[in-house]
């Protein structure tokens, strides 16, 4: 019999649509392997000439129909062994079917996707081969039930089967079936959006949603494979955003035709915070080295552990321009080897670098940040979340009067955090009661080039459960169950404000030993943005444009600030952005008479609506 056999490059899971159809063995070498592990071939394993002199068993049907019931279709002649009845060698060889291996009885199947097992049931009723069961493959087959496991891939064509608990369980048959295609088929194999598979396709599913990003109003380019190369298609590409794109096939033979539709949505989701670092002439100068914005971001520099920070990190955090600071678009927070005494504690180390926090919390919603990581062995860079009420001595909320709850009852969320292996990266979920009964849910996923190749780092949080990302790939979720049986996490610990931290610690218990000959190491940052459904109240007041002045500029520190709203603060800081001074003049003209040295600093002017920052100098 003939079969036209398509294989395509999507991972999905299974489900009993997605199995129906027909299957036979794939035409390749190690297609039927048997060996002392799931996968292994190392005890036989058929060749590529198999193929040809066992045509009769590569040309075997097994057909699961949409109703549950299950067939063999043989054909006239079958792969046939000696203990059938003794007509073909103990080697095997083709021969007419033999019952009850002859397709002849009823069988039915049943999928557990929990489980990852086929059952069939139905005497003499099988995939493979007829003589392997669940007991043995000794000739005398007790198969009226065989369980085997599987994996389906590529799309949905490939079919791998498993079968396991004969030879005492020490040994594992391993199948590899693809998927027959007829030419009345008019079913597609892949879906790719902008050149990216779709998620979640099924050729068996007809009609998707798919969400744009945010502020994404192009209509996406469709690119799709037919699941029988002779088939048709055209596409009809929506005319805007939202709008729906539909496919149209027609079958080899024109007898079928079938549609698939995309259905563009736009986001839910605003930019309700941000931090470009772009050079904007204002915050950020081009061609200079600039502070990281103080309006924005606070330098976490007490160690709250006696002097050092905790998991036993060698570093200190300081808030000099050398450790943080932006330039040609990006934020740079720079580790250093050198002999750092804090002034805060006295205390010594070898090492510097920056902790940031920002000045805005949030609940729920989606974060990213897009950076590059450093490749120095002993950098444990991080980028994760706290509640906004940790009471953690020098963090900033603990400095705004937020600071009632002890780690981890706050809360952390790990969004991404990397050990002495730099090709991946890993994520965690930090909650509990209080320190003693601490618990945690952790996961890592390769990431390739973390140093020269920007990579989105990213979160979605929801009052049900939080998702972590790289590239818009999930790799942990709150739900799961960890490698060491933990999990899912109690979100009862994550219904409140959180901030962002920003950090490259040296060595501890997750950076490792540091490299001898370490002298520095960079984590780049193009950008941080918090999005927020458009439904939900947004975690701070919108910001509205106001005409602002502040003159003279250059000034001998005596100044004017005129505004077209109410001006409620004015906080004044140095380039290192230490607060240096601070007003609540609530009018809408005020004059600042400063005893300022020479020099530039920053000028934070806040309203009920509106918050913008001006450069000032003082000559």
């Amino acid at each position: 019999m003939q079969k036209l056999l398509f294989i395509f490059l999507l991972s999905l899971t299974l489900t009993n649509a997605q199995v129906t159809g027909s299957w036979s063995l794939a035409p390749e070498a190690g297609a039927l392997k048997v060996g002392t592990s799931p996968g292994d071939g190392s005890l036989w394993s058929n060749s590529i000439a198999d193929v040809t002199t066992r045509a009769c068993l590569f040309d075997d049907e097994y057909v699961f129909n949409a109703d549950g019931s299950f067939s063999n279709v043989l054909g006239s002649e079958t792969w046939l062994e000696g203990w059938q009845d003794g007509l073909a060698s103990d080697y095997g060889g083709c021969g007419a079917p033999i019952a009850p291996h002859d397709g002849s009885n009823l069988a039915t199947y049943t999928v557990d996707e929990t489980a990852g097992t086929i059952t069939i049931v139905g005497s003499g009723a099988f995939l493979g081969l007829a003589k392997a069961n669940n007991q043995n493959e000794s000739g005398t087959p007790n198969d009226d039930t065989i369980v085997y496991t599987y994996s389906l891939s590529e799309g949905g064509s490939v079919l791998t089967v498993g079968l396991t608990g004969f030879g005492g369980g020490g040994y594992h048959w391993t199948y590899k079936l693809v998927r027959n295609i007829s030419s009345d088929d008019a079913t597609l194999s892949s879906i790719s959006v902008n050149n990216i598979p779709l998620s979640g396709f099924s050729p068996e599913t007809t009609s998707y949603d798919y969400t744009m990003a945010v502020d994404d109003t192009t209509v996406p380019t469709i690119s799709v494979s037919t699941a029988n190369t002779n088939a048709t298609y055209t596409i009809d590409d929506a005319s805007a955003v939202p709008g729906t794109t539909t496919i149209n096939i027609t079958s080899e033979d024109g007898e079928t035709q079938m549609s698939y539709t995309i259905n563009f949505l736009a986001s839910s989701y605003v930019l309700v915070w941000g931090d470009e670092f772009e050079n904007n002439d204002s915050i950020y100068l081009s061609d200079q080295t600039n502070v990281v914005d103080p309006a924005k971001w606070y330098h976490q520099t007490f160690a709250p552990g006696g002097g050092s920070w905790y998991n036993d990190e060698e570093q200190h955090y300081t808030n000099l321009t050398s450790n943080s600071y932006v330039n040609n678009g990006t934020l740079k927070i720079k580790a250093i080897k050198e002999n750092y005494t804090s002034p805060e504690n006295g205390t010594s180390k070898n090492y510097t670098s920056a902790r940031l926090n920002s000045k805005y919390a949030f609940k729920y919603g989606r974060m990213e940040v897009r950076a590059k990581l450093p490749s120095e062995l002993g950098t444990w860079p991080a980028i994760w979340t706290l509640g906004q009420n940790i009471s953690e001595q020098g963090a900033y909320w603990q400095t705004q009067g937020y600071g009632t709850t002890g780690w981890p009852t706050c809360g952390e969320i790990d969004i991404m955090e990397q050990d002495p292996n730099k090709s991946i990266t890993s994520g965690a979920f930090h909650f509990g009661p209080d320190f003693d009964r601490r618990q945690y849910t952790t996961a890592h996923t390769s990431v390739s080039d973390t140093e020269g190749t920007w990579h989105v780092y990213s979160m979605i949080w929801t009052e049900e459960g939080i998702s972590l990302m790289v590239d818009g790939e999930e790799f942990h979720n709150t739900s799961n169950i960890d490698s060491r049986g933990v999990g899912p996490v109690d979100m009862s610990f994550f219904q409140a404000n959180h901030f962002i931290l920003l950090n490259v610690a040296m060595g501890g218990m997750l950076g490792g030993p540091i490299v001898e000959n370490f002298s520095t190491a960079i984590m780049e940052i193009d950008y941080v943005r918090v999005y927020q459904p458009q439904s939900q109240p947004l975690s701070t007041p919108s910001i509205s444009k106001n005409e602002l002045l502040l003159y003279p500029n250059p000034s001998n520190g005596n100044f004017q600030i005129e505004s077209g709203i109410q001006i409620d603060e004015v906080h004044i800081y140095n380039l290192n952005g230490q607060k240096l001074q601070s007003l609540q003049p609530n009018m809408k003209v005020l004059t600042i008479n400063s005893n300022l040295a020479k020099g530039v600093y920053m000028v934070e002017i806040l309203g009920s609506n509106f918050r913008e920052i001006k450069r000032l100098m003082v000559k």
